[in-house]
């Protein structure tokens, strides 16, 4: 099953979507698809974590299972991060102090 078939059977809007990143998550496929489902479950999200589950074990590749990921979360980066600070950090946002 490919991304475009995954992404039809499972629609979730912006507003009940779990906000998150893949940044710093284990690229192992089975780790990933734990942190989407746990993600799913604390928002309340349980029947779509169980189908994002059943849909995802289906993927045809790596790739697909990445795209379908990234589909899911809410980039939390885009509301919670200031990109134009002074200071030094270790964050992987593309601030200016990197």
């Amino acid at each position: 099953m490919n991304y475009n078939e995954m992404k039809l059977q499972l629609v979730i809007p912006d507003e009940k979507k779990p906000q998150g990143t893949l940044v710093g998550i284990d690229g192992n496929v089975f780790s990933i698809i734990s942190y989407i489902s746990k993600q799913l479950y604390k928002k309340g999200l349980e029947d779509e974590a169980l189908l994002f589950t059943k849909l995802i074990m289906k993927a045809d590749t790596y790739d697909d299972v990445l795209a379908f990921a990234m589909s899911i979360l809410k980039d939390e980066e885009d509301e919670d991060h200031d990109y134009d600070h002074d200071y030094d950090c270790d964050c992987v946002h593309g601030c200016k102090c990197l």
